[in-house]
């Protein structure tokens, strides 16, 4: 028998002195046996219009339209109740059930709580309140509320998975780690539990032990899109670019909560693997979307694929829109490669004037100098600016094994254009 069908033949029982007559009781216990609710509210509005200050008849009321899925209409049977019995937690709590359904979730709150205030031995309220704190991001009532919840029932693995995601929410992934761990001896085959072990393993780095708790989560829930995002981070991570890129995949065909987040990755990821054509089709799909969330990264990656496919006016026109939504982590490196494609054109100025851009944001950005000195030696015919920038590369540059063969490099034409100029 389904909980609902149950709760609301017991509290028939309790209606049985109130109804009057004994074939009236079983008439409405077989209509709600029966799954026939409307049968069922019809008998109680005739009761009503016997006894219509009874309190009791409208919380029954208020049951069977919840069961009827008319949460707005259970609402005013249980006001109606309330305002005859304001001293009735279950009451209070039913009214907090069908301000749930009807996504009102403040006022729900209010409900439980009053319940709560009024009956403290209904202690899955506290679950209740826990969840909807945590879906209002009030993340510290909800572990306020869901302590107090476990302290009653310490096996709640529901509990305890919203305890963690609060956990994780907060940024706090130790305290998170070890709620996992008790979760885990409780049942180490919860997906909940493993996909919050996962996303806090993800964030503190420990990239190869979330690939594991993950890749269990898939195996449970291969539908999760959640799941296969942070897994194909991991895997980004990893450097496992390949499986990277087939869960990013994966989870836009999802279509869930994570689908733009992983288009995104994705156009990162084809970027990264040099799969250009597929960087450029992903970051046009996700455009299409009119998402903004990532619009500037999007955009950005797309424009160096533009470029690296040679369709130069193209990448003209990303760069400058990749522009136009800059924050400061991006402003060197999308510079940097918008002059570089203004370079790829042969258009030395434009490229020039965009790389003295750069150094006005970061004076020794190294690849920016060096990309200096080779627009201004193959574009000037006076070479000293050329010499003086390959001199600043190679001040800057150090002794840094990333910068070798480009100090090599530049310490051969330093000399051979000081040379040529000695000839001048």
């Amino acid at each position: 028998m389904k909980p609902l069908k149950r709760l609301l033949i017991l509290t028939i029982l309790t209606f049985h002195p109130l109804l009057g007559q004994d074939s009236l009781s079983g008439r409405l216990t077989r209509y709600i046996f029966d799954a026939e609710y409307d049968s069922a509210r019809i008998l109680i509005l005739r009761q009503l219009d016997d006894s219509p200050e009874d309190p009791r008849l409208y919380h029954y009321l208020g049951r069977v339209y919840s069961a009827l899925e008319e949460p707005s209409s259970a609402v005013l049977a249980f006001e109606e109740a309330i305002e005859r019995d304001p001293a009735n937690p279950r009451i209070f709590r039913d009214l907090g059930k069908a301000l749930e359904a009807q996504g009102m979730l403040s006022e729900a709150i209010d409900a439980y709580r009053s319940a709560l205030g009024r009956d403290s031995s209904l202690i899955k309220i506290r679950l209740k309140l826990g969840s909807l704190y945590y879906k209002q991001y009030n993340y510290p009532a909800a572990t306020s509320m869901l302590e107090k919840y476990l302290a009653c029932d310490s096996t709640s693995t529901q509990a305890l998975y919203l305890l963690g995601r609060s956990a994780i929410k907060m940024k706090n992934f130790d305290t998170a780690l070890k709620i996992c761990e008790t979760t885990m001896a409780i049942d180490s085959s919860y997906f909940p539990n493993l996909l919050n072990q996962g996303i806090a393993m993800y964030y503190i780095e420990a990239y190869a032990d979330a690939i594991e708790a993950l890749e269990r989560a898939v195996a449970l829930r291969a539908n999760s899109d959640e799941a296969r995002y942070y897994l194909g981070q991991s895997y980004f991570n990893e450097e496992r670019l390949g499986e990277a890129y087939r869960q990013f995949e994966r989870c836009i065909t999802l279509r869930g909560p994570y689908r733009l987040k992983a288009m995104k990755s994705a156009t990162m990821t084809a970027y990264q693997m040099e799969l250009y054509k597929e960087c450029i089709r992903l970051a046009h799909q996700y455009l299409a979307s009119r998402d903004d969330d990532y619009l500037m990264i999007v955009t950005y990656y797309l424009a160096r694929a533009l470029s690296e496919e040679g369709r130069f006016e193209e990448a003209n026109r990303a760069f400058e829109d990749a522009m136009e939504r800059l924050n400061m982590p991006f402003i060197v490196s999308t510079i940097f490669y918008r002059a570089l494609n203004f370079y790829l054109q042969k258009e030395y100025a434009r490229a020039i004037k965009l790389y003295k851009k750069i150094l006005a944001f970061d004076p020794n950005y190294a690849y920016g100098i060096y990309n200096l000195a080779v627009a201004y030696d193959e574009y000037y015919e006076d070479k000293r600016p050329a010499v003086a920038y390959y001199e600043k590369f190679i001040s800057v540059a150090g002794n840094s094994a990333i910068y070798a063969h480009m100090v090599e490099t530049a310490l051969n034409r330093k000399k051979q254009l000081k040379e040529r100029l000695f000839f001048e």
